[in-house]
């Protein structure tokens, strides 16, 4: 008897770490340093301040890329869009359009205290990375600073992972099971930060970095599994290219997704036989 069941084409695979280059704050003023408030082990917030230069307490702001430059009225950019939707994430009511107009520039007035400004400049504030958690401080009170310069570092951060094994149809959608958490896989990458962080929190994740092989047992499964048949390996008939069963003078074709226990998991490309012969009667597709 055939019997179709949901078939998730599981395959073994193991996740290998790659590590990028850790990102720290930012800092652009000069002057001498006043306060500086970095603990190791804490992170920075955006809108929070962790520095005073001379008289100028700089607040932070966390953006997605750093800047590479100040701003002024009708400035335009991906740069000014990432500015506004951090100034957003803090409360000032201004629109995200990518131009840099009045209603920015007093938004950025009010998130320094300096209502004065006519630019957003790189030395009014400190840029922090996104989830930025400081293990070093560089800074002690009395320094003398010249920006750009980093007033604390973080440890290397997981960048991406990458698949380590075999891949089986590239062009199927499928995700990565490591114990109660499904992610999506990108070919033989997972590089989606909302990914990697959720593998992230894993204990079998967290376990695994904290060895040398660094290497995490995961499943690659698809995404939407497949209708399938569980049939014996002497059903199965080979004829060039073509792969089918039979049953009686009835021929019907499949495609082999995976073996498993002793038998072999097919999909039928059409009708789907009541049963298959093991005694074959006929050898040709």
């Amino acid at each position: 008897m055939v019997v179709l069941e949901q078939y998730a084409a599981p395959v073994n695979v193991s996740l290998k770490p790659v590590y990028g280059s850790p990102m720290s704050p930012r800092l652009y003023a000069s002057g001498v340093v006043r306060a500086f408030d970095c603990v190791p082990e804490s992170p920075w917030i955006s809108g929070d301040s962790n520095i005073t230069i001379d008289d100028r307490t700089l607040r932070n702001l966390v953006l997605p890329t750093p800047p590479w430059r100040s701003l002024r009225v009708d400035d335009r950019g991906d740069d000014v869009q990432e500015l506004q939707e951090a100034l957003r994430g803090l409360g000032y009511a201004i629109d995200a359009d990518g131009v840099f107009g009045q209603h920015s520039l007093e938004a950025w007035r009010a998130f320094t205290n300096n209502p004065k400004a006519e630019t957003a400049a790189l030395e009014d504030f400190v840029w922090v990375p996104s989830n930025f958690v400081s293990s070093k401080c560089e800074l002690i009170l009395g320094d003398s600073v010249t920006g750009p310069m980093s007033p604390a570092s973080g440890d290397a951060t997981v960048a991406r992972f990458s698949i380590v094994g075999t891949i089986p149809d590239a062009t199927s959608e499928r995700v990565v099971v490591v114990g109660s958490e499904r992610v999506s896989a990108s070919g033989s990458v997972i590089s989606d930060p909302s990914a990697i962080a959720t593998l992230m929190e894993q204990p079998v994740v967290i376990a695994a970095l904290e060895t040398e092989d660094a290497a995490v047992a995961a499943t690659l499964e698809l995404v939407t599994p497949v209708e399938a048949a569980r049939v014996s390996a002497a059903a199965i008939i080979t004829d060039g290219d073509e792969v089918c069963v039979a049953h009686g003078a009835t021929t019907y074709g499949i495609t082999i997704i995976d073996s498993a226990l002793g038998r072999t998991i097919v999909t039928f490309d059409g009708e789907v036989p009541r049963e298959v012969d093991l005694d074959r009667r006929i050898n040709r597709c």
